[in-house]
């Protein structure tokens, strides 16, 4: 179920909402979930194409790799949010899925 609260919103333009939420020190930015998901889906991309690159260095590599995991962490918990929520996916890959 929802919950609805109070948001400071410091700015609507667009897919850049800057919001601050109760109990939180500085504002944040909303990222619309399809939005998220070409993020992710790029940092995937630039990872395995770093994997491929032989004379790329192993901690670039591993930086590449940490960003996507963390960006498909976040996305696999939205996927979970909305759906749990009755709301279909804004994209036609689930991170749930393994993509």
């Amino acid at each position: 179920m929802p919950k609805f609260i109070e948001l400071e919103v410091y700015s609507e333009v667009g897919n850049h909402w800057v919001v601050r939420t109760p109990g939180r020190q500085f504002p944040a930015l909303v990222i619309q979930g399809d939005t998220l998901h070409g993020i992710y889906a790029d940092l995937l991309e630039l990872s395995q194409r770093l994997d491929a690159l032989p004379a790329i260095d192993q901690e670039i590599r591993d930086e590449a790799t940490a960003i996507a995991s963390s960006m498909r962490e976040r996305l696999f918990h939205y996927e979970s949010v909305i759906e749990a929520a009755g709301f279909q996916l804004p994209y036609t890959k689930s991170v749930g899925a393994g993509t």
